[in-house]
């Protein structure tokens, strides 16, 4: 290699590197040309198959999806797969990387039944190897099947990725109880509030005094668990300082799209004191968190609608209630199964809002379609079917 494309691929480097750091910045147009320049230079400096082209390539893609490009940086992606597939290997690990970073792109665009071929494939690639990129594909495939509403099997997942984990030390541990908190928080979608409740106080006292952001934002998980898990024990004063406590650890340290996830169960609490117009305001903050995150997950704002509309509700005003709801049941249908919770949780809040407003005929045929959803989804005894029962129960006429 002559001084001239040593002297140019240097160059690209360091664009390289400046690229990437204006996407952190979230300066997705002038990311996207330094990285576009990197990969024009490695491609007619190494060729459009090699890795540091394929690499540059890939992350250009990441920042496309950024800039609502999401077709192109799909295609993108997809060559740099191919190519490395082909060049390298289907389970080498610069092409099981660029796997994961498809994946992330595709459930980012809220395509998750797209993105989960990509998820499967690594995690059965790496066949129980405790490193990084078998925790961000156990992390995504988890994930994907909660937002496909398919929780049974998302628990599954996350249980068996965490036990590939357990005994390991440093970041590999924080590795195995993150998956433990995705795990509780997905057995809280299943109703199973005393099971979470001890797993996650359990996690808590094992991480202890977090001191990094890593391990704050693991515990804040966990206790944002253990707050959820006592809302739906009906143990709402413990459940609003658990909350408030991770509240503030979070604040410390600018967290703020989880942040904004632990205010909605913050708000959950409130309501169950009808503290409404708290509640409403905490629903407001965690929209303003979620605003300012570069990196929200698929949905933020449906859960924090769905906390508007029953804080609505709550303070009488069933009208903006309904609006709420319905936003919420729109932004859902758009990123999840049919099954998930929040999706029936939503429908469900839309029917008692119609019902308050006195529209008796559609309010029951949403109440019955409701009740019917969550039956299939999580049987007779869970806690939302059986609130579905009950509402449906109480708008059905009476005889006389």
């Amino acid at each position: 290699m002559g001084p001239g494309r040593q002297w140019q691929l240097g160059r690209a480097q360091r664009r390289y590197e400046r690229g990437m750091q204006l996407a952190k910045e979230q300066k997705w147009a002038e990311s996207e040309a330094a990285l576009r320049s990197v990969t024009e230079t490695r491609t007619a400096a190494l060729g459009p198959d090699h890795q540091d082209t394929l690499r540059s390539r890939g992350q250009r893609a990441a920042v496309l999806r950024r800039l609502d490009r999401t077709d192109e940086a799909v295609a993108e992606l997809n060559t740099c797969v191919e190519a490395l597939g082909r060049t390298l290997g289907e389970s080498a690990r610069p092409t099981l990387e660029m796997r994961v970073l498809r994946c992330q792109v595709l459930r980012k665009a809220d395509r998750g039944a797209a993105a989960m071929p990509d998820a499967r494939f690594v995690t059965q690639a790496l066949d129980s190897r405790p490193d990084e990129l078998n925790f961000q594909a156990s992390g995504l495939l988890g994930g994907i099947l909660n937002d496909l509403g398919r929780h049974e099997e998302a628990s599954e997942a996350f249980a068996s990725q965490a036990s590939v984990f357990d005994g390991l030390t440093g970041s590999l541990r924080l590795a195995a109880q993150q998956l433990r908190a995705n795990h509780a928080t997905t057995a809280l979608y299943l109703g199973r509030f005393e099971q979470v409740e001890a797993v996650s106080r359990g996690m808590i006292a094992s991480i202890g005094t977090p001191r990094t952001a890593v391990t704050t934002k693991v515990r804040a998980s966990a206790s944002n668990s253990l707050a959820f898990a006592l809302h739906g024990q009906g143990r709402h004063e413990e459940a609003e300082q658990v909350a408030r406590d991770a509240v503030a650890d979070l604040t410390r340290l600018g967290l703020d799209r989880f942040r904004g996830t632990v205010r909605l169960n913050l708000a959950r609490s409130l309501r169950g004191q009808r503290r409404f117009e708290e509640a409403l305001a905490q629903v407001a903050a965690a929209r303003a968190d979620f605003a300012r995150e570069r990196d929200a997950e698929p949905g933020d704002d449906s859960a924090a609608a769905t906390g508007a509309a029953a804080a609505l509700l709550g303070l009488g005003r069933p009208a903006e209630a309904e609006a709420a709801a319905v936003e919420a049941l729109d932004i859902c249908r758009a990123v999840f199964g049919p099954a998930h919770h929040r999706r029936l949780e939503a429908g469900h809040l839309h029917a008692l809002a119609v019902a308050a407003q006195g529209r008796d005929t559609e309010a029951a045929g949403l109440l019955a379609a409701n009740h019917e959803a969550w039956l299939a989804a999580f049987g007779a005894g869970h806690p939302g079917t059986e609130a579905a029962a009950a509402a449906l129960s109480a708008a059905a006429p009476t005889g006389g």
